[in-house]
């Protein structure tokens, strides 16, 4: 109709009362294909520019990439065309947070040092809104300056965006001593009230009494005020060695993950560090309980560690290398703590200490008689505490490749072995629920011995996303992979093979949203880099492949999938360990699958009986990926439309899990669902509808955003369609109401 409109000569520039004109409402609609009819060459009348651009400003705020696309492509808009107030597109989508649309226009080369009418760069903006990915974006494609790096923390901190300074103060601490002005982030804090930049300046070192008492005085009435004075009551609290006023002062502030402790004083001294030199051991204790940073420095370098070593206070010692304090950091002096020992007991400790480290770099197997007969508190100490580059031992293991990772790891903790095989066999019986507490136990366990963000604690956590995963609870299983990838990015780097497959499970799992394009990149590039790493045969990588294989075939990208298994079947069969074996049977599974969606049944069918028989001699019939076979063969002959034999198949697949699977396990109740399904294609509506119905309140309860909710609800719907059709919706509500089901 509106090409039609537009060949009979009706005026694309028309506008109502607020100038607002027909391509003003597709780009705020995100319609590119109205836009794409708008600006074409039937329109007799062309669009002006002005309009074009305000379009455009209308699109971004709405963060509708494809209309900027559209406009870019077509050439009616220039990238780093100015609006209002100077604006270009980036200034527009700063302002806005459309970090979709400023990347793309970063890519087709928009320029992000451009200036508004008032000299600010988009990042600017981005800070004044508070836009963290934003300006963490524009960070990683430009390197700022420490004067300009400052410029921006004052932006964000005169605006109260305590997440924009903590960004900047974790990429550059040394910026909260860089002030271009007279006014200072603590200044803005303090004159507007802003409690939470004023908690994550503290947290980062600032200078709790360098501000005059003008500037207090003037501000006493507020909260932030009010949060330094509390900070200056700790530090009198600890100069006195009054552990209870400590702890009632830092338990005031324990639901902010900031510790006031980590304020600094003018004299460069933090609570910790005066704690360590006093040997103050309870409060020490306490203060590294509240979050206090074991590694803040003075103005000469020096560390707490520094303080408590040469004041010997081994005690202290142990609890800063329990809680990560660096064991040879320098002051710049070029000191180490060592240098200062004179106790005996701490100078061998941390020559101790020293020598694992080394042993472990060198691939040195005697550390690990080395590390035996230790006692607990001291193992703590050794396997906590962090070298210069801020990496514990376990991390330098998996850096720098160390062969017997594994063992070493188990010499700091005795207790978790059966508790961990116990999670993993409940796991294979298809018991999620309770293997996820045997893990959870494990985890509560390892976080006292290695810390949180330890990597026996990772590994315990991607354990636990694979539950969900399989529990269809994705959205928790993708917030434990992000948080395990972030953490082994942040400890092993980008390019690290633990890394790389962590991603590959957060990408697997944005598949299920729909981000196909970035999903395929995101494999592409891992495949790339294991490659790189990992032999061909490594099962590492034949794991990845597989799942890459999956992604393939989920994007109907068969010939591609095909290729891989096809690569994996050549390696695998070379080898006689059942774990090829196995793998050979999943590369074998998805073949059939890809043949399945292609229309080739029969072929399907037979290597999906081939797949069945293997896993069930090397698994046995009741592991969940021989029933999974059985499953895939109940579905082709569905297809084929052998209902009896489909349903003979799924009710098999059902009676073994009735048999061994706790009540209600999800993979139960998709079988009963499959059953169900199979009842309705045999016109045997009611049988059908009594199992939907059942399973309706069970599925809600386990898996309530899973497929399969949506698919049975739909099923149900179909039926009653089909019954009301027929004049039977009464028979449709007596089934509910006898199952006492509420509409």
């Amino acid at each position: 109709m509106v090409e039609f409109l537009l060949s009979e000569g009706a005026n694309p520039m028309l506008s109502d009362d607020e100038s607002s004109t027909s391509l003003h409402f597709a780009a705020l609609c995100g319609d590119a294909e109205m836009a794409e009819i708008l600006l074409s060459e039937k329109a007799h009348i062309r669009i002006e520019s002005e309009v074009i651009l305000s379009a455009a400003e209308l699109a971004v705020r709405e963060n509708h990439l494809d209309v900027i696309k559209l406009l870019l492509q077509m050439n009616v808009i220039y990238v780093d065309a100015r609006g209002k107030n100077g604006y270009t597109l980036l200034h527009t989508s700063a302002f806005y947070g459309s970090l979709d649309i400023t990347r793309y226009l970063v890519s087709q080369g928009a320029d992000i040092n451009a200036k508004d009418e008032e000299e600010r760069k988009p990042v600017h903006i981005a800070a004044e809104k508070g836009f963290k990915d934003m300006v963490e974006f524009y960070l990683e494609y430009n390197y700022l300056e420490d004067d300009e790096t400052a410029a921006l923390f004052l932006v964000a901190a005169n605006n109260g965006n305590e997440n924009v300074c903590e960004l900047l103060l974790k990429r550059n601490p040394d910026v909260i001593r860089i002030h271009p002005s007279d006014a200072t982030p603590m200044h803005f804090a303090l004159l507007n009230g802003y409690k939470d930049v004023l908690r994550v300046l503290l947290h980062y070192g600032e200078y709790y009494n360098a501000h005059p008492t003008a500037l207090l005085q003037a501000t006493k009435d507020n909260d932030a005020a009010s949060l330094l004075r509390k900070v200056e009551k700790l530090f009198t609290a600890v100069r006195n060695n009054e552990p209870s006023v400590v702890e009632d002062l830092l338990k005031e502030q324990s639901n902010s993950k900031y510790c006031l402790a980590n304020a600094q004083c003018v004299r460069k001294e933090t609570a910790l560090h005066y704690a360590s030199w006093k040997g103050y051991e309870e409060i020490v204790d306490m203060l590294l309980k509240y979050n206090a940073n074991p590694n803040t420095r003075t103005k000469t370098g020096a560390t707490p560690l520094h303080y408590a070593v040469k004041f010997s206070h081994f005690n202290v010692v142990k609890a800063l290398l329990s809680n990560g304090a660096i064991y040879n950091a320098h002051s710049q002096g070029g000191n180490h703590p060592l240098y200062y020992a004179t106790d005996r007991e701490i100078r061998d400790f941390l020559l101790f200490l020293s020598n694992i480290f080394k042993e472990v770099e060198d691939n040195d197997l005697s550390v690990l008689e080395n590390l035996r007969g230790k006692d607990e508190g001291s193992m703590r100490s050794l396997i906590r505490a962090k070298n210069q580059k801020g990496k514990t031992l376990i991390e330098v293991a998996y850096i720098c490749g160390f062969s017997k990772t594994e063992e070493l790891q188990n010499l700091f903790e005795t207790d978790v072995e059966h508790d961990l095989r116990l999670a993993k066999k409940l796991v294979l019986e298809s018991k999620y629920t309770e293997s996820f507490l045997s893990y959870e136990s494990v985890l509560e366990r390892r976080v006292a011995m290695f810390g949180a963000d330890s990597h026996p604690v990772l590994d315990v956590k991607f354990c636990l996303a694979e539950i969900c995963q399989t529990q269809r609870n994705l959205d928790k299983a993708l917030h434990l992979f992000r948080e395990v990838h972030e953490c082994r990015k942040n400890s092993l780097g980008q390019d690290h093979e633990k890394t790389l497959l962590g991603e590959s499970c957060v990408a697997f799992l944005l598949l299920k949203q729909g981000k196909k394009h970035e999903v395929l990149r995101i494999f592409e590039a891992i495949h790339m880099k294991l490659k790189e790493k990992l032999k061909p045969d490594d099962l590492n990588m034949i794991n990845f492949e597989m799942k890459f294989s999956e992604v393939l075939f989920k994007m109907q990208k068969f010939d591609e999938a095909l290729e891989i298994n096809k690569e994996v079947e050549q390696k695998c069969t070379q080898k006689e360990d059942d774990r090829y074996r196995i793998i050979l049977a999943d590369s074998r599974y998805n073949t059939a699958n890809v043949l399945s969606s292609r229309g080739n049944r029969h072929e399907a069918l037979i290597l999906h009986e081939k797949v069945y028989e293997t896993r069930k001699n090397i698994l046995t019939i009741h592991h969940s990926s021989t029933l999974k076979s059985l499953t895939q063969l109940a579905s082709v002959l569905y297809l084929q439309k052998k209902y009896d034999e489909s349903l003979d198949m799924y009710r098999t697949v059902l009676d073994i899990q009735k048999s061994h699977l706790p009540v209600d396990c999800i993979d139960m109740l998709e079988t009963e669902f499959r059953v169900g399904k199979v009842l309705y294609s045999q016109k045997m509506h009611l049988a059908a509808l009594k199992i939907c119905l059942s399973l309706e309140p069970k599925i809600a309860v386990v898996a309530p955003n899973s497929g399969l909710f949506k698919e049975n609800k739909d099923q149900i719907e179909n039926i009653r369609y089909d019954l009301s059709l027929y004049g039977f919706q009464f028979m449709y509500d007596a089934i509910r109401d006898k199952l006492n089901i509420t509409s």
